[in-house]
């Protein structure tokens, strides 16, 4: 006989196994996207046979509107498909939400779903080393394992951030295991050439070291300080030459950021020209490329999630999409284990250098931050469904 208790159990390890799956996003399967998206099916399956409960909540309650927003967009989209395969992606997010949402955990059942995102990042890691190849002069993933090296970067989230929280606190966990790991994110963060991820971590990792310290540890602040600047000259050590140059405050300034500057000009360009519904409402849910290309510049993304959702869903979608993103920040800030609120800061900095729609790391995060803990006030939740 299967106890409630048992039964959560098998809930947590199938809501877990998609956190662990995360690396299955960087496996292609040509036309159908990645294996991650067959993946999703297994929260489903533990909902209906372990919960089979709907707990409305804001991030719930935002989600919905701007999926709404973007299934509404699909009727005045230069291009309805894009929009309406941007409208089913948030209805997955949205049925995820809502399933991670729908059942308390225990401090140990909690802390064990996310673990799982943890041990994804490792996963990831050993792929890229096993797997990586070095071209154009970066380490890229190739054949089936296909994903773009400023995403990459984000996948080791998980992991940086955890290693960083061991390595900071004199308390907590084995210090120079958690340094060796660390040192192959940094290596592997550093080959892809990602300035957006690097810029990101370095960011985050000074903002959790003046957060995490004071006067009385000072001396231990400045001892992490100095042994992070020797990891690093020796990670760089092994690193071409050719990709640090990447890095490079001049070679920011004369590839326009990589050509984002010029994106972001012409967006606003686009976005100044544009009619006062145009404004409000955007082109279209996934239609950031058609956008460009109707006022007569390159067809492509705005690598700027934020300037992606102005163009594609108007001023309206774009403060949906803030309010959901600020509200989760400050709520896991306040209520949660500060490595989330640190996880999800690095993935809104990125954010600022990359177009992440439909990103799974970000939707993972926020996934574990709507998941309830029994007898704590860490609880999203607003009203019963």
């Amino acid at each position: 006989m299967i106890t409630h208790r048992s039964q959560k159990n098998y809930y947590v390890l199938f809501l877990g196994l998609f956190l662990l799956s995360l690396p299955l996003g960087i496996v292609s399967i040509g036309s159908f996207g990645s294996i991650l998206r067959f993946i999703g099916i297994l929260p489903i399956i533990g909902w209906v046979l372990w919960s089979q409960k709907i707990r409305f909540n804001r991030v719930l309650n935002i989600q919905i509107l701007l999926t709404i927003l973007m299934l509404v967009s699909a009727s005045y989209a230069i291009n309805p498909d894009a929009a309406f395969s941007r409208f089913f992606t948030n209805v997955f997010f949205m049925v995820l939400i809502a399933i991670f949402s729908s059942v308390s955990l225990d401090r140990i059942n909690f802390n064990r779903l996310s673990n799982f995102l943890i041990f994804s990042s490792r996963i990831t890691a050993v792929i890229v080393l096993i797997l990586g190849t070095y071209s154009e002069n970066r380490l890229l993933l190739g054949d089936i394992f296909i994903e773009d090296p400023n995403y990459l970067t984000g996948y080791f989230v998980f992991g940086v951030i955890n290693t960083l929280f061991i390595i900071i606190d004199r308390t907590k966990g084995n210090k120079l295991l958690s340094i060796f790991e660390l040192s192959i994110y940094m290596f592997i963060i550093l080959s892809t050439g990602s300035r957006t991820g690097l810029i990101s971590y370095v960011v985050i990792f000074f903002i959790i070291l003046m957060s995490k310290l004071n006067l009385k540890k000072i001396f231990y602040g400045l001892f992490t300080i100095i042994l992070i600047i020797i990891l690093t000259t020796i990670i760089i050590q092994f690193i071409d030459v050719r990709i640090l140059e990447r890095f490079s405050l001049q070679n920011i300034i004369d590839s326009d950021g990589t050509g984002r500057f010029v994106l972001w000009k012409n967006a606003f360009v686009i976005y100044d020209q544009s009619t006062v519904i145009k404004k409000l409402f955007g082109y279209g849910a996934g239609n950031i490329r058609e956008a460009y290309n109707m006022f007569g510049y390159k067809p492509i993304v705005s690598h700027n999630i934020f300037i992606d959702i102005l163009i594609e869903n108007g001023f309206a979608g774009l403060i949906v999409y803030l309010f959901m993103t600020i509200y989760s920040l400050l709520y896991s800030y306040k209520n949660m284990d500060k490595r989330f609120f640190y996880m999800l800061l690095v993935i809104l900095i990125m954010s600022f250098g990359s177009s992440f729609y439909a990103y799974k790391v970000y939707w993972n995060i926020i996934l574990i931050c709507v998941t309830p803990i029994i007898g704590s006030n860490i609880q999203m939740v607003s009203k019963n469904g």
